[in-house]
């Protein structure tokens, strides 16, 4: 511990340390005679304090008196105090306040010792710290004069003690210096030659004499390194007592375990730079993951948006890349359409869950039995609670392209130039900023489609085609999060989609960190095949980075669509869009008679599970109407 801190250790003992010591030793059971935990612990050495008196002279004990009287009158007032308002007839409660409980008193007592050896340290100057001005009795005079006059003698105590210490300490550490010093005897060694040197260097500090030792045994890890033929010599000569008795000290066998140390220091040495060189492409991986973490972050509200519909496009290109192109440029005779579907299938059941709002109670099952919701009940009582969509131009649009040759058409759409169809929007408009990062995002798909080539162009428009119906899918999940008020302004929503993509974030990284951890163990054996290990781990974390960026960006978008908020008030959502509903349907709003937002609690009638937004809220900027069915 010695040498890992760098503490010098003194021959003869620290005198500071000592009279800092023997203060609190002598005048702490003064201030508090009956607390016995007022007398600091011993010290290891313990015949230090008893001999220190020897070096005290009269002006000495006259010092030390003077600092007795003055900390007994001192804290005898306040005890004097606080006998006089009990008698008094004083509030009990009160009582500590004037007088102080013990563990104040022993606190107070610190205090003023730490004051006077600060002022004898820093010259008799006065240290106005926080807790001694915090504990000076400032309003009353007399109080304020004892305060001070105790101070400066426990300063005087000190000094005289501090004489006292150094003295004996000189005469001390002389004995010490003519017994040859510190010897310090290591019982083994380290494989760290510089830990070793530091425990050395603990002994003939400041030109102090003094010497080493170190003893080994060969069972210690020093000897792990050692062929077992050599070993087994030594273990040899260690056994005859009778010519060794029992020990080997000989300048060869240190210099064989120094050139030993030396040995295990290279190849430990070899080791880390090897990691490092390791640790340096993970750390490149590191600084730009951390650069698209603090971009999240801290991006504005519309560059947000559009890294989200850059992800919604992200998604479907890796999905529509992987049925259409393939890792192998696959043409167009070869292109996996059920694959297409299969994908088309599930945008739409993940928008569609993006549109379920709530759980009503009826005692029929519904036709379409996805649309039970199970966590509520499996209709086995014969009450069966049928799912609420909102009703979504993107979910209309996704509901056709699911149907039985859909992706064939699509295909084919895509091949002769892209003219896609647009959803009908139902006489909605979509935001102005909405719109226009809509037709950026359209002309900068055109020119990529004409870059890549005919074999890729179609895959490019097809993926476009399909993020920007998700892209209007999301628009549609935002106007009814805002209208009604499950979300009660833009920048709580914008709140929610940092949190969902850090938390999915977060995911996909740690999963990576750890998937290089068990590469870096495995790609050892690569070198048994000719192959470096450190460029096999450059390709294959880049390959896991590239793969945890785009699993980043579909976990994100598909999240996105379906993560449920915590609604504030849910009685008062249900009944806003249950009267939205009513309002579309031309009928009056029906009384909403118990609204319950826990999908455990299944004695509601109305379960508020998910999300609104009504035609005349578009002239408050939520960018068109969102119709219930």
């Amino acid at each position: 511990s010695a040498a890992a801190g760098g503490t010098d250790i003194l021959l003869g003992g620290n005198p500071e340390g000592l009279a800092k010591y023997e203060l609190r030793r002598r005048l702490l059971p003064v201030a508090l005679p009956n607390a016995p935990h007022a007398t600091p612990p011993p010290l290891p050495s313990a015949a230090a304090s008893n001999f220190i008196g020897d070096y005290l002279d009269e002006a000495a004990e006259r010092a030390l008196d003077e600092a007795r009287t003055a900390v007994r009158a001192l804290f005898s007032a306040r005890l004097t105090a606080g006998v006089n308002f009990a008698v008094s007839g004083g509030d009990p409660d009160e009582l500590a306040a004037v007088m102080g409980t013990q563990d104040d008193l022993l606190e107070d007592a610190r205090t003023l010792l730490l004051s006077a050896m600060e002022r004898a340290e820093t010259g008799g100057r006065v240290r106005s710290s926080e807790a001694d001005a915090r504990r000076r009795p400032a309003d009353d005079r007399i109080a304020a004069a004892a305060y001070e006059a105790a101070v400066q003698a426990c300063t005087r105590a000190y000094l005289a003690l501090l004489r006292a210490s150094k003295a004996m300490c000189a005469q001390d550490a002389s004995e010490v210096r003519q017994a040859g010093g510190l010897h310090v005897i290591g019982a083994s060694l380290s494989s760290s030659r510089r830990i070793n040197n530091q425990l050395r260097g603990r002994a003939g500090r400041q030109g102090d004499p003094g010497s080493t030792h170190f003893y080994l045994c060969l069972s210690d890890d020093v000897f792990l390194s050692v062929p077992p033929a050599a070993a087994g010599m030594l273990g040899r000569i260690l056994d005859d007592d009778s010519a060794t008795g029992g020990t080997i000290e000989s300048p060869l066998v240190e210099k064989q375990i120094l050139e030993l140390l030396e040995t295990v220091e290279r190849f430990k040495y070899g080791i880390r730079k090897s990691m490092n060189k390791f640790w340096n492409v993970t750390e490149q991986q590191r600084a730009r993951a951390y650069d698209l973490r603090r971009a999240i972050l801290c991006e504005s509200e519309l560059a947000r948006k559009r890294r989200i519909a850059e992800y919604f496009e992200m998604w479907c290109r890796q999905r529509v890349d992987a049925a259409l192109v393939g890792p192998d440029g696959r043409s167009a005779s070869n292109w996996d359409a059920g694959a297409l579907q299969s994908f088309l299938c599930e945008l739409h059941d993940v928008c569609r869950e993006g549109t379920f709002y709530m759980s009503v109670e009826r005692n029929e099952p519904p036709e379409d039995m996805s649309a039970l919701d199970t966590d509520r009940g499996d209709g086995s009582d014969e009450v069966y609670w049928h799912k609420m969509y909102f009703e979504s131009c993107a979910v209309e649009a996704l509901a056709e392209l699911r149907k039985p040759g859909a992706a064939e058409r699509l295909i084919a759409t895509a091949a002769a130039g892209g003219s896609f169809e647009r959803p009908d929007l139902h006489g909605r408009v979509r935001p102005p900023w909405s719109a226009a990062a809509a037709g950026a995002r359209e002309d900068a798909r055109a020119a990529e489609a004409m870059r890549v080539g005919l074999r890729r162009s179609p895959a490019v428009l097809l993926a476009g085609y399909l993020g920007e119906v998700l892209t209007l899918a999301y628009e549609e999940r935002i106007a009814f999060l805002l209208a009604t008020r499950w979300i009660t302004s833009a920048p709580e929503m914008v709140s929610y989609e940092v949190v969902v993509m850090m938390r999915q974030f977060d995911r996909v990284w740690q999963a990576h960190l750890l998937a290089c951890q068990r590469l870096q163990s495995r790609v050892s054996i690569a070198a048994a095949e000719g192959v470096e290990p450190l460029d096999l781990f450059k390709i294959e974390t880049s390959r896991s980075f590239a793969g945890m960026l785009a699993a980043f960006r579909a976990g994100a978008a598909e999240e996105l669509l379906t993560f449920k908020p915590t609604a504030a008030d849910p009685d008062a959502i249900v009944s806003r869009f249950t009267a939205l509903a009513a309002k579309n349907a031309g009928e009056e709003p029906p009384e909403v008679t118990s609204v319950n937002a826990s999908a455990d609690d299944a004695s509601s009638n109305v379960v508020a599970e998910f999300e609104l937004l009504d035609a005349d809220d578009a002239a408050d900027g939520l960018g068109g109407g969102a119709r219930v069915v």
